[in-house]
């Protein structure tokens, strides 16, 4: 039954619960108090000289019962009084009658008395705890508690109660300081004083002062410890909560903060999304840890960052992680709408008080899923691809297995187009060579090849004096158009049903990358009849072609440019008046330093060439002729070759940032109005921006997946290797590593381009697969002659190339790799194939085993249009395992590196259903067969070392019944009840329960539900949950996810008031707030329980009179809601209170409002009760708020003005105004166009201001104003404008070179992705920004860049010949570096180069 009261008139006295307080925050140090060790006593006796005078046969007797204390189980203390006449005594406390067990003064075991000092007859309680062993009397020792609101949770009969010894504070040291501890307060918000001799005659509040006002504390975090100190001498009460966990105490709990970004849990829908699909990203902390949680999100489209305050989305519940089973977690959640394709970057940003914390990506692989917090800003940012929903690739490419061919190698079918040694080509002529010649320069990058590498085809050319030999294009082997023809049936048998060529166009090089005429077939490599011949009969054999097109440059030995006079055109070089001048871009100099024609005469002009080479000139893409030749004309060089037989481009170079905005989009429409099942394939490398950039449905189809080359090496290597560039690589990863990079390709791209994926594990640009998986050094002796060596690489390579064939995409077999070619980097992987016939040694096992694979994919669809999923990655074991399914048929590939045999059990629940037989389909290494069934949602393998299978399952019925559809729920006390409709076919269901939408989700029910209704139990009220449902066959297949549902269990609110006052009356102050008012409110078998009823939420609020605050479910915007506070247990009710900082005079309404769903719903009230929904309160308070006389304005704060401006926050500072004593601060306005209007931002007491919420790029408008204690409100001040732009970087580079860099003659260069800086520099030019020379060790740069950028960057000595290579002549990586401002914009960075080269030590 619910019960009214009016506030204690008495208890007001002391309680004094409206005046302001001011808490102290620095508090005393206090001694501990332990627990005694003993267990409770059956008795306790004042032992000592008083004895004969309490009725005792005698003194110092521990079994006198006379003298015995009484235990008060309310109090859980000993006590006891007696009248004594004056006098000098000494006592103890003894313990079940002996003494045995006694403790004096300070709480000592056995320790000296303590004496007691009477100066008249009178009465003496004395106490004992045997909590803290203490023994006291009111005589010896202040007896002092700490009554207040939160008595009763420690067990007392109520709150502010002074004679609760529960609350008794203790000098056990004498210090003079009273303490008292407990950590069984829950979370919320209390008040407390001190009181004397267990009565409210003598108590002390605030500041010490005598009848002082409450002290408030909150209580934050549950289990925290509350420390109450007393100083005896100035009265003053401190109250120290410090949290047992995490908490907000500027320190940041690493071990709570998760993302993972392929974890629904975090990032709903999970990888690329459609434009137009919301993503909803998440991030963990531990409950009550952090202040704040930001994301940084770099918008590519804008070029722009911005950042977005997270909300708190669940509080308090699991954390979802291994080991943390018994911490509690928060979630923060931002949701991104993604109205147009994109791509977006995010990483966060933690906050608690003063110390932030940053979390991004754990790898500079960027290969998503975990991350990892740094002090430092790392920007490893997590990807987020929004596609255009309509992207579509060619179908045909799903089911490609690609064959790609270095023409001039691959085999030649006719002698009359062969090259001629002598032929003009540049100023260095061509060189023919025997088939089975090893390429020149084949052995520049061996690790012998200073002793090893002789120049075999006549002397070195000067500047190859002293190296090895080099490479030159010049070497031509006869590979023709004609081979491929004439061995089309070998590759069918292959399996291969797709084509891929480097360039065949006529050209100045074996390699064909610098074009001389793009609508001619090289005569090197045949006629256009040949071509015609080609296509023709490779159309009967059902094989398409891919063409090579290099659209970024073009030779310098080309009739367009002409910079060796070889042609009757007049090209670019030879003239500034050449129709094709504008086709480059040139450089004026001075006459002689150049090798074109400038404004000053022959030989005045550079120009551009891509990558710092000067036979391939960069053109102009930009220019109108350029893209008419190329791509708009009705026969340009894109059309002109699908017409003419070609199904798809492979795209050199095509995120070459000379490339103009819009140039490949016309490409694309070129291309596919031309021939709509062109697949468009970019030569793209390591993930960033530029390649996720071109796969969202605007340009390319696909790309040559060098990422999966990279993750695959990095599984299967012996040793380090080249990384090409790849961030975190050249070494061994770990299969966990390994799972996580396929696992990103799966999550960076639309599904469309995942299925055509050019997947390839080497290329012309790369060294050969057999050679990086081969252990030994890098020379023939290791990797090509020693069998032991040879027989691992080859096992590897089997190994590589099941992962290669049995993954979403294309796999792309590099030419003779099926028969076991090996090689360096470019050009010993350019070797010609071992043809039997012209004495070669193919590897007939190894052709049986690609050819077996390719089978494979025909035979099991599940490989090339299953899904993909990885299963396992046991990083201790060694072992990885993936899955393909369809719904009839199942793949498990499973690997073993290690060298040890294995026993795997790899889960498959949620996955394949028990019951489902796998049976080996391929093997590499194990011999025999295997044939494993699911059983309790796992699949146990054995698996030989360094060994791999395929299973597979036959026909078998894995599709599982529609999803469950009109999942609805009603909410109850403590409960949910769910239903929805059946599905066809459904055997059961499974509930799944989160306490967030879209991910987390953890079964609830513990069996099958036969039914289609379910009830939750014992879920926790006020708080909100989210199901879904699935439906499961008689199989065990489980279908996908029903709609999502929520609900909220509460318990129902029977009455509410506004208790008291009626009316409020207030001077209108900034600093000063209302009388507090009270309100109660009754939930039938709740409220009376003792304390704050959990998740029960209450507001006062006020508006304009005879208004309804209801208005909305949130209610009414003219009213001004506050957050009352748990007062006291009123009977059967909780009664709350909370007080009013009006802004305006005048007469207004309040009224509380209550929640038992989280704020979803109110119960508003006044004085009469509850308030009838839609309708005006009959009985509201209320409240006159009165002028101060003071109506005057302050003065207009003068010189606002902008101290710095970039994407982090603008910071504004004004001059204070001074003079003033009642100024109480300002406030700081935004608008967002000139003059307004202004949204208010901030009301501080400081003259300063930094606005975080701000976008890159956008201009913001400010003004500031002045607020007096009185509300009265200054003009606005001058308006001042910023914009969030990224601010400079000055970047100092200092580089030290080995001792042998000045004995080069050579400068020290440094290339990179320079054109990202200041300065219109040079992408990847070796010769093209020189540093200067400091001493013979030292070279330092100076640059300037815009902070977040991120560049990569190497240094050379003017040529890629001479790149930087390793302390022991190894490759490396790119240099990577954010540009950072920090606090004074200046970044030193020291770099060492470990040697050159070619130069000593290291070969070319």
């Amino acid at each position: 039954m619910k019960t009214r009261h009016s506030f204690s008139q008495g208890l007001n006295l002391f309680l004094n619960l409206t005046v302001m307080l001011s808490v102290m925050v620095s508090f005393l140090s206090v001694s501990p108090v332990s627990a005694a060790t003993t267990p409770n006593p059956t008795s306790v006796t004042i032992a000592g000289s008083l004895q004969s005078e309490l009725g005792c046969a005698g003194d110092w007797d521990p079994a006198c019962a006379a003298s015995h204390l009484g235990y008060d189980a309310g109090d859980d203390v000993w006590q006891g009084s007696w009248t004594l006449p004056d006098g000098a005594y000494e006592y103890k406390a003894a313990l079940n009658n002996s003494w045995d067990e006694n403790y004096g003064i300070h709480a000592t075991p056995g320790g000296d008395n303590i004496p007691l000092n009477l100066v008249s007859d009178g009465v003496v309680k004395f106490y004992y705890d045997h909590k803290s062993s203490w023994v006291t009397d009111n005589h010896s020792s202040i007896i002092a508690t700490v009554p207040g609101s939160f008595q009763s949770e420690l067990g007392c009969g109520g709150d502010w109660d002074p004679g609760c010894l529960r609350s008794w504070l203790q000098d056990v040291d004498g210090d003079g300081i009273y303490t008292f501890s407990t950590t069984v307060l829950p979370p919320g918000s209390y008040e407390g004083k001190v009181t004397i001799n267990e009565s409210w005659d003598e108590n002390y509040g605030a500041g010490g002062v005598l009848n002082g006002a409450n002290i408030p504390f909150t209580v934050s975090v549950a289990n925290s410890d509350v420390v109450f100190a007393y100083d005896s001498l100035t009265h003053v009460l401190t109250i120290q909560v410090t949290a047992l966990g995490p908490s907000l105490d500027n320190n940041v709990e690493w071990d709570g903060l998760r993302h993972d970004s392929r974890d629904l849990l975090y990032r709903t829908p999970g990888g690329a999304v459609p434009a137009g699909t919301p993503v909803t990203l998440r991030f963990r902390t531990f409950h009550n840890d952090v202040n704040s949680v930001k994301v940084r999100v770099y918008d590519l489209n804008a070029g722009a960052q911005h950042f977005e305050t997270m909300t708190l989305a669940a509080s308090d519940v699991s954390c979802y992680q291994e080991g943390l089973e018994n911490d509690r977690c928060d979630f923060w959640a931002v949701t991104l709408p993604n109205t147009a394709p994109d791509n977006l970057w995010y990483r966060f940003t933690v906050t608690d008080g003063t110390k932030t914390v940053y979390y991004a990506d754990n790898t500079a692989a960027l290969d998503g899923g975990l991350g990892s917090p740094s002090d430092d800003l790392i920007d490893n940012s997590y990807a987020l691809m929004v596609y255009d929903p309509g992207f579509t690739t060619p179908k045909w490419a799903q089911t490609a297995v690609i064959y790609q061919i270095f023409p001039d190698r691959f085999r030649n079918g006719r002698s009359d187009n062969d090259a001629r040694t002598g032929d003009v080509r540049y100023d260095d002529p061509v060189l023919r060579l025997p088939w089975n010649t090893l390429p020149e320069g084949y052995c520049r990058g061996y690790s012998d090849a200073v002793t090893n590498c002789p120049w075999r085809f006549g002397p070195p050319p000067a500047w190859g004096v002293g190296q090895p030999e080099t490479p030159r294009g010049r070497d031509y082997m006869g590979g023709d158009l004609k081979g491929v023809d004439q061995n089309l049936d070998y590759l069918v048998s292959l399996g291969v049903n797709t084509l891929y060529f480097n360039p065949i166009f006529d050209s100045g090089s074996n390699h064909g990358y610098d074009t001389q005429d793009y609508y001619k077939i090289d005569p090197y490599f045949g006629t256009q009849k040949d071509w015609e011949n080609l296509v023709k009969h490779a159309n009967r054999l059902g094989v398409r072609i891919i063409l090579d097109g290099v659209y970024n440059h073009m030779s310098s030995d080309s009739p367009f440019f002409d910079r060796y006079h070889h042609y009757k055109t007049l090209g670019a070089c030879e003239s500034v008046n050449s129709p094709y001048r504008s086709w480059f871009t040139f450089h004026d100099g001075a006459a002689g330093s150049g090798t074109c024609d400038g404004t000053n005469g022959a030989n005045s002009a550079t120009y551009d060439g891509w990558f710092g080479f000067d036979t391939i000139p960069v053109l102009n893409k930009s220019n109108p002729q350029v893209q008419t030749y190329f791509l708009t004309n009705k026969n340009s060089v894109a059309r002109y070759w699908l017409v003419n037989g070609s199904g798809g481009w492979r795209l050199d170079v095509m995120g070459d940032s000379s490339f103009p905005d819009g140039y490949w989009e016309s490409f694309r429409e070129v291309v596919k109005s031309t021939k709509s099942d062109t697949l468009i394939i970019g030569e793209l490398w390591q993930k960033d921006s530029t390649l996720l950039r071109f796969l969202r449905g605007d340009r390319a189809d696909s790309t040559m997946n060098y990422r999966l080359r990279d993750a695959v090496l990095g599984l299967l290597t012996p040793g380090e290797f080249d990384s090409k560039g790849f961030a975190d690589s050249g070494r061994q990863l770990s299969v966990s590593e390994f799972a996580n990079r396929l696992s990103s390709i799966q999550e960076d791209y639309p599904q469309t381009v995942l299925y055509s994926l050019m997947n390839l594990l080497d290329s012309h640009d790369t060294v050969r697969l057999l050679w990086a998986l081969t252990p030994g050094e890098a020379n023939q002796a290791d990797k090509e002659f020693n069998p032991a060596n040879l027989a691992i690489g080859k096992q590897q390579q089997k190994i590589a190339s099941l992962i290669q064939f049995t993954l979403p995409g294309a796999p792309t077999i590099y030419y003779g790799d099926e028969v076991g070619m090996t090689g360096n980097d470019d050009p010993d992987d350019r070797r010609t194939y071992p043809w039997a016939d012209k004495g070669g040694k193919p590897d007939l096992n190894m052709f049986s085993h690609y050819q077996a694979l390719a089978g494979l994919r025909r035979q099991y669809p599940v490989l090339t249009n299953g899904d993909l999923k990885v299963l396992l990655a046991d990083d201790a074991a060694e072992t990885v395992a993936y899955g393909r399914k369809t719904t009839d048929q199942a793949a498990l590939v499973v690997i073993n590196r290690s060298s040890a045999a294995r026993t795997i059990s790899i889960p498959v629940a949620g996955y394949l259903p028990d019951g489902v037989t796998l049976n080996s389909i391929y093997d590499v290494g194990n011999g025999g067969t295997l044939s494993t069934v699911v059983s309790n949602g796992l699949v146990h393998v054995q698996i030989a070392p360094h060994c791999a299978w395929l299973l597979a399952t036959r026909t078998v019925d894995l599709k599982p019944p529609a999803a469950p559809a009109g999942l609805a729920v009603t909410e109850g006390d403590g409960q949910l009840s769910l239903a929805w409709t059946a599905s066809a076919g459904a055997a059961g269901y499974n509930v799944y329960r989160s306490p967030l939408s879209g991910g987390g989700w953890v079964k609830a029910n513990s069996t099958l539900l036969s039914g289609i209704a379910f009830v939750d139990n014992g879920l926790m009220n006020t708080r909100q949950y989210f199901y879904v449902v699935t439906a499961l066959d008689g199989a065990g297949n489980e279908s996908a996810y029903s709609n999502e549902a929520s609900g909220v269990p509460h318990f129902s609110i029977g009455w509410a008031n506004l208790q008291w006052p009626p009316t409020l009356t207030h001077i209108i102050s900034t600093v000063n707030r209302t009388d507090n008012a009270y309100g109660q409110v009754w939930i039938d078998g709740v409220t009376g329980q003792p304390g704050a009823t959990p998740g029960l939420l209450a507001q006062l609020g006020y508006g304009p009179a005879g208004s309804n605050p209801a208005g909305d479910p949130a209610g009414n915007a003219r009213w001004t809601w506050v957050d009352a506070a748990f007062n006291v247990d009123a009977g059967n009710n909780d009664e709350f209170r909370a007080s009013l900082l009006p802004e305006a005079v005048g007469n207004f309404d309040y009224v509380f409002r209550y929640s038992a769903t989280n704020g979803r719903d109110w119960q508003y009230a006044d004085l009469n009760g509850p308030i009838t929904t839609g309708t005006l309160p009959p009985n509201p308070g209320k409240l006159t708020v009165q002028s101060s006389g003071d109506i005057t304005s302050p003065d207009v704060p003068a010189n606002l003005r902008v101290d710095s401006a970039s994407p982090a926050g603008i910071q504004l500072t004004w001059d204070a105004v001074a003079g003033d004593p009642t100024l109480y601060g300002y406030e700081v306005l935004r608008g967002d166009a000139n003059g307004g209007p202004y949204t208010l931002l901030a009301r501080l007491t400081t003259n300063g201001y930094l606005d975080q919420a701000v976008t890159e790029g956008t201009a913001y408008f400010y003004v500031v104003r002045a607020l007096d204690m009185s509300f009265n409100r200054s003009g606005n001040s001058a308006e001042v404008s910023a914009t969030a732009e990224l601010r400079t970087v000055t970047l100092n580079f200092n580089v030290t070179v080995p001792a042998t860099t000045d004995a080069t003659g050579r400068s020290v260069y440094i290339a990179g992705f320079l054109d990202r800086l200041d300065g219109g520099l040079p992408q990847w030019n070796p010769g093209g920004v020189v540093l200067t020379r400091v001493d013979a060790t030292h070279w330092s740069i100076t640059l300037t860049g815009k902070e977040s950028v991120q560049i990569e960057y190497k240094y050379a000595l003017g040529s890629w010949d001479y790149v930087e290579k390793d302390s022991t002549c190894g490759e490396i990586g790119n240099r990577q570096l954010t540009l950072s401002y920090g606090a004074t914009g200046v970044m030193t960075i020291n770099d060492t180069v470990g040697n050159w080269r070619g130069v000593a030590p290291c070969p070319n």
